[in-house]
């Protein structure tokens, strides 16, 4: 995707005022994501905050800022915009979700890099507007994926990073065994929850 001046602009007007790199800075041009090679995600921001495309354009951002457990600083330098972008929109997004719990869980590798000193604020920020985001996702009907995914996001926010890694990254088939395997489940169990708990 093509950057230009005017899509910088047009997002630039809802920066908070925190450490959050700013749209117009050199530093975007700099930076390495998931393929260890230079991304610069502004003209991704753009489309979105305009709302065009955006199936493409969130299928690129799961292609750049992570790529086999690789992410870099423009990784971490996108996440308070995504995380922005979805709030003023006022609509539950699973694509930020997931790409914002991978590029957490992935930041603990030790082969990548840490969050610089100067983006340290704003993405601890966004963490925090993430987890209320997540909290109000459970007020609607969700899919059992969809609870995993928010439960590990509220994991991840109080720094379990193991649990939130387990909750995101675990399929319908795996917590069945992982049950199964520790609470001898389809013998002492009913196999469905008949009522919601009170």
């Amino acid at each position: 995707m093509k950057n230009s001046q005017s899509n910088w602009a047009l997002v630039s007007t809802y920066l908070p005022k925190t450490s959050m790199l700013r749209l117009d800075d050199p530093r975007w041009e700099m930076m390495t994501a998931g393929h260890q090679k230079f991304y610069d995600p502004r003209s991704a921001f753009a489309s979105l905050e305009r709302n065009e495309n955006t199936a493409a354009v969130w299928s690129e951002l799961w292609d750049e800022l992570h790529h086999q457990g690789v992410v870099g600083e423009a990784s971490y330098a996108a996440i308070p915009h995504l995380v922005r972008i979805v709030e003023s929109q006022a609509a539950i997004n699973w694509n930020l979700f997931g790409i914002v719990c991978t590029v957490e869980v992935e930041r603990h590798r030790r082969t990548n890099p840490r969050i610089p000193s100067w983006l340290q604020e704003s993405y601890t920020e966004a963490w925090k507007v993430l987890s209320r985001l997540a909290r109000s996702a459970f007020e609607q009907q969700l899919e059992p994926w969809q609870v995993r995914v928010l439960l590990g996001i509220l994991a991840l926010a109080n720094s379990d990073l193991k649990l939130g890694a387990l909750l995101v990254h675990s399929a319908a088939f795996e917590v069945d065994s992982l049950v199964e395997e520790h609470f001898a489940w389809s013998k002492l169990y009913a196999s469905s929850i008949n009522s919601k708990a009170v």
